[in-house]
């Protein structure tokens, strides 16, 4: 019959136990860092988010701004007649700002004139409707503009004389290029990116060109359905996160930061794939496993040494026991005993 050592059990034994102490140990350190790396992982990236909203908010309070040099002109401080400011604002293109693509002057009864010379009628846009029920200011969601073939949106602001009688407004129609590049070229990280979405649920900024200027209230865009719930919930000025299939790798998952931009109803949101987010607990895992192999080895090299000298005694009496069975033994044989313990007293027993 095969002999069955000691020492091998216990040190399987001991083994199985440490392992499954580190492992746990390994589980709950990660899920502690996991935690804690994710709740400042989601502090950072809504702090992020937050960042490029007010951007774009003062870049949109910037061109806001550019409208005072003609709402605050003398030809309509000094109000005189609608025809009069058309013809000023015939004479303007050349000082007017590069930001600014062209500018019109909506009188309140709904006629237009553009800088360029042509008139029109815009009683039946939002924006007089809005300007004329006493908003102060209107941006429009990003269209392509007829005029120049790019994604533009109108900023529009109200024009009083010297008595504080609204004799209409002025629309600066402005493209969005600025913005886009932003946004487009905002990486994080190996797979981060950003996008934007205006009030009517439209991608006016996307990494991806197919997906730019796509409604995701309206399109059913193939493996992005998702985006129709997420995209509800930032239009309504919510501040928040949200996991969606990733725009940037095929059948994986991106966790998106969103934050409404002020003076509108659009929303700026900030993606990263779940596991570049995950990367830092991962590292940690990692380290901890292979540190804790070491620890792990390193401990159960030093009980099975200290198992061996102190189960020594043990070895010599049992050679002696077989000895005298066999009618062999040196019984002037003596076992030196240097500790007091169990181990040394069956050590003394068998001297005796």
């Amino acid at each position: 019959m095969k002999k069955k050592s000691v020492i091998r059990r216990m040190v399987t034994i001991i083994g199985v136990i440490i392992a499954a102490l580190f492992v746990a140990l390994i589980e709950l350190s990660v899920k502690v860092v996991n935690d804690s790396s994710r709740v400042t992982a989601d502090a950072d990236m809504d702090a992020l988010a937050s960042s490029y909203a007010t951007y774009v908010e003062t870049w949109l309070e910037e061109n806001l701004n550019l409208l005072d040099f003609y709402t605050k002109s003398d030809v309509v401080y000094n109000f005189g007649s609608y025809e009069e400011i058309g013809e000023w604002l015939a004479t303007t293109p050349s000082r007017r700002s590069p930001e600014i693509d062209y500018v019109l002057f909506i009188t309140a009864e709904g006629n237009t004139f553009y800088d360029s010379g042509k008139r029109g009628n815009n009683s039946d846009r939002a924006y007089y409707k809005a300007i004329m029920n006493g908003a102060d200011f209107y941006i429009t969601d990003p269209t392509v503009a007829k005029a120049t073939g790019k994604v533009s949106t109108m900023l529009v602001r109200p024009a009083f004389d010297m008595s504080g009688r609204k004799v209409g407004m002025f629309v600066a129609v402005k493209t969005i290029d600025k913005i886009q590049e932003k946004i487009n070229s905002f990486t994080l990280g190996e797979s981060g990116y950003a996008f934007m979405v205006s009030g009517d649920g439209t991608a006016m900024c996307h990494p991806d060109s197919s997906i730019q200027m796509k409604n995701f209230l309206k399109e059913s865009l193939q493996g992005h359905e998702d985006m129709n719930q997420v995209a509800s919930t930032m239009l309504a000025g919510n501040t928040g996160n949200a996991v969606i299939n990733s725009f940037v790798k095929s059948d994986e998952k991106d966790c998106i930061f969103y934050h409404p931009i002020g003076k509108t109803n659009w929303s700026v949101a900030i993606a990263i794939p779940l596991e570049q987010l995950d990367a830092s607990a991962n590292r940690i895992r990692s380290i901890l496993l292979w540190s804790n192999v070491a620890i792990a080895v390193v401990v159960l090299f030093v009980i099975i040494l200290f198992m061996i000298v102190a189960f020594r005694p043990l070895k010599i009496v049992v050679e002696s026991i077989i000895g005298i069975a066999s009618g062999n033994a040196d019984l002037t044989k003596r076992i030196e005993v240097k500790n007091n313990d169990e181990i040394g007293s069956v050590g003394l027993g068998f001297n005796q």
